[in-house]
Formats: C-alpha cells, structure tokens, sequence
C-alpha cells in the first residue's frame, strides 16, 4: 500500500469539506507515498525546432530555465531521477543536479528506452521536461492511481476539452479548404498529460518490443493500449501545459532589468554562387556574399549584438580558423541565443535595417520578420525590417555590398 488508507483519514479529520482536504493533501503530498518506490524519468531530447532557433529547455521561466523548473519540481519532493537528455542539456545541467543523466535518442521511445536502462524501482512516472507548469495537484492524482496500477493497468493525468470538436479523416496539421469534419461529443475527448505512471517491469517489455517497430509513438500509455491494457484517466490541470511554441510562454515573466544592443554588419557581393540569404531567408539566386560563412549580414548582426552581452564579438568567438567554410549562420546564432537564456535574458524587440541597391527586398519582408521571431524566441509582432537603397552612394548604394544594423531590446526576466 502506497498510501494511506484514505478512508480512515477522512474519517479521522471528521466532516471538513473535500475541497478543504483535498488541498491539504495536496500541500503535503509528501506525507501520502514513498518516493523510494519510484523513479521519475524526465524527458529533455527532443530539438525544439517548433518553439525557437534555440533550444527551450534553456528559455527562462520564474528566474529558473524550463528544464531547471520542472527537475527541482521532482527533486524537491524526495524523486530519484533519470534524465533522458539531448547533448546540450547534458553539457549545461549534468553534475549540477543530484539526477542521473543519460543520452536522448532519436526518437522519443529511444530516449525512454536508454533511460529505463537505469531504473530499477518498482514504478516509474515518465514526465515530458516541457510541462514545467507540472503541479502538486496532477502529482498527488497519479500518486493515488498507484493503488490500481499493475502489468496490464498505466495511468496518465488527463483534462477535458471545452470547444466542439470535429474529427476529420485526414491526417493533417490544420484545416485546409474543402476539408470536412464530423461533430463529436467532447465529453469523450481527453487532452493527455503527463507524468504518466507504469509498473517498470511491463513498461521495459513494450519498449523493448516497440524499439524493433518503424511506428512513432507521442506517449507510453499507448504501448498499454497497443498491447490491449487498460489505460486509466487522473485529475490533470489546465496549466499543466506542454510548451511547444513560444507564444505558451512568451510573457509569463517580469522584466526586471533592459538593455538596448547594437551591432551592424556588411559584406560585397558578386555575380553567380550559391545563392543569397538575409535573416535565414533566401533573397537572391543569382548573387552571393563574399564571405567565409554564407554572409547572412542580418544573422551576423543580431549574433554581434547579443554577444555584446558578454564583451565579446563574432570574429572573436567564431575565427575563420575554427569555422567551416559556407556554415550557415544560423548556426552561429542558434548557441547564442540558448547562452542568452540560461542567463536568464529574452529578446523583447527587434529592430533590422537593410541597406542594398543589388536587389528589391521589400516582398520578403514578411517572411523576414515570421524568420526572425521564430529564431530569436519573440512574437513577430515586436520585429520589425525596414530596406534602404542607399541613393547611389557607397557600395551599398551602388548594390556592391549590404549593409545590415540590427537594434535589440533585451530583457532579464523571473
């Protein structure tokens, strides 16, 4: 028995409301189950490439990163923990927390996989590192459902949806023209949460058994259902959500201090190469910078501005001796922008300016600005670009050179 026999301690605090007592088991979940029965795995691999250029496990939350929040989350209440965990995380958190650390794999099963590798205990909760929101409430809910879990029975925190659902036959990421949909009863649609609990033994089995099979599976639960067991609902929380684009989390902190950044960057052109790119996107087939990199000036920028941070610049993070010729610079970018983060800062605005007589630019605009508030981890709203042409004076005004000056305003967040 994992936990106290709830029968007898409702009895014994008499007739208080359950509201009442449910909160105050809550708050003190602890004194409900034995942590040493199970084992949290806690997964932190997957790439991040729908929420930002960066990685974000790192973007800061209440003065803490999302991978950091949702880890204390579980240390703190006594959890053994298994981090199945992508090589950036691993580099930056391993050795700082008391959790064992273990590589992410390519897929999601391959991560559990490694990771269950290392657990021994009895039950195991598998919660997706994302879901920083994690709450007692949703922790208390599965710890209870522990009493019903065996081999052939998992559980997972679940919440109810409020709109009208349509389900369609199709399998796409969002409704196209002339796609049809059938009204379905949203009593019966549950939105899945984690952490999800298992008996070991049985979970080590499916994964074991579904390593061998090409099929991408989202959670563990459905190796249970695929395997005919029985999957049992619990309380989940609304704010428990998982964090997969960067408008779930954009604002939900408080700027305590700004900085306005500055930086500028021009490269020639010439005739011919591999193409032409500015803010990741492609502009030009028929030119290209002259550059060791691919010349992306409004990247290389950006990337300037935020090292300024620090007091440093481009040539001298990145020397042309240690860098691949032709990298794209996004690249470059992209362990910027996660350093920027673990330090707790966010770019709030973005102000580019692009100065050219080599090409019209203006019908990228849009594209530009949806690129770099995508890389950056900002609403597109606060990016703006603007082009000159330069009249016909200088390089960039006789199109022989861009020119790129890129305004930021950062902010350190809790």
């Amino acid at each position: 028995m994992l936990l106290r026999d709830w029968k007898e301690y409702r009895l014994s605090k008499g007739e208080k409301g359950m509201k009442n007592r449910r909160e105050e088991m809550i708050s003190n979940a602890n004194n409900y189950f034995d942590t040493s029965l199970m084992t949290v795995i806690l997964v932190a691999a997957g790439i991040s490439k729908r929420f930002a250029l960066g990685n974000k496990m790192f973007y800061p939350i209440d003065g803490k990163s999302v991978f950091e929040k949702s880890l204390r989350f579980f240390l703190e209440r006594g959890f053994n923990v298994v981090v199945a965990a992508s090589k950036d995380v691993r580099r930056c958190f391993e050795g700082v927390f008391k959790a064992h650390f273990v590589d992410g794999g390519r897929e999601r099963k391959d991560s559990v996989y490694n990771a269950l590798k290392e657990v021994e205990t009895e039950y195991v909760l598998i919660h997706d590192a994302a879901r920083c929101f994690v709450n007692d409430r949703v922790l208390n809910g599965i710890i209870e459902s522990l009493n019903f879990i065996n081999d052939e029975v998992c559980a997972v925190p679940a919440v109810g949806v409020a709109d009208t659902v349509r389900v369609t036959e199709d399998n796409l990421e969002g409704p196209e023209e002339r796609m049809t949909g059938k009204w379905f009863d949203r009593r019966k649609v549950w939105l899945v949460q984690t952490p999800q609990a298992f008996k070991t033994r049985r979970l080590k089995e499916l994964i074991k058994a579904e390593k061998l099979s090409t099929g991408l599976i989202t959670d563990e639960a459905f190796l249970f259902e695929k395997a005919g067991f029985k999957v049992i609902l619990t309380q989940g929380d609304s704010k428990n959500v998982k964090i997969t684009h960067v408008q779930d989390i954009y604002g939900k902190w408080k700027v305590v201090e700004e900085r306005m950044l500055f930086a500028e960057d021009v490269h020639r052109v010439r005739e011919g190469g591999s193409g032409l790119k500015l803010a990741g996107i492609d502009v030009a087939k028929d030119l290209e910078f002259i550059a060791h990199s691919d010349g992306d000036v409004v990247l290389h920028a950006v990337t300037e501005a935020l090292l300024s941070m620090w007091g440093l610049d481009l040539g001298e993070v990145y020397p042309a001796s240690r860098v691949e010729k032709g990298i794209d610079s996004s690249k470059l970018l992209e362990p910027v922008i996660n350093e920027l983060w673990l330090a707790g800062w966010v770019v709030l605005d973005v102000r580019v300016q692009v100065e050219t007589n080599a090409m019209k630019l203006a019908r990228f605009r849009e594209k530009m600005r949806a690129n770099l508030a995508y890389m950056l981890g900002v609403l597109e709203e606060n990016v703006s670009v603007t082009f000159l042409s330069g009249n016909g004076v200088g390089e960039e005004g006789r199109g022989e050179a861009v020119r790129a000056k890129v305004f930021l305003r950062v902010g350190r967040v809790v």
